[in-house]
């Protein structure tokens, strides 16, 4: 989990913070920047299979970073307009 600090420091620098579950390390990653942040976790499962992660990762490896991408949900911490996070619509 992000600690109070680091999630402090964070929105004190950049005006869009996001967190996203990660529940095998039973911990969260967040993502910061000074542009809005839009991310569709399906688009980032099929850019994770063109890279074809069965040459380039252990089985279990592979089947874990496909159910990050299948489950990925973000939370929107902080953005300037308050408006929360949203995938990039098809």
């Amino acid at each position: 989990m992000p600690s109070t600090r680091s999630l402090n420091s964070l929105t004190e620098v950049f005006p869009y913070v996001v967190t996203a579950a990660v529940p095998s390390y039973n911990s969260q990653m967040m993502l910061a920047s000074k542009s809005p942040i839009t991310l569709d976790p399906a688009e980032l499962a099929a850019r994770f299979e063109a890279i074809d992660p069965d040459a380039r990762f252990l089985p279990e490896q592979a089947a874990s970073l496909r159910e990050f991408f299948a489950t990925l949900q973000l939370s929107c911490v902080v953005s300037p307009d308050g408006a929360p996070l949203e995938p990039v619509p098809e």
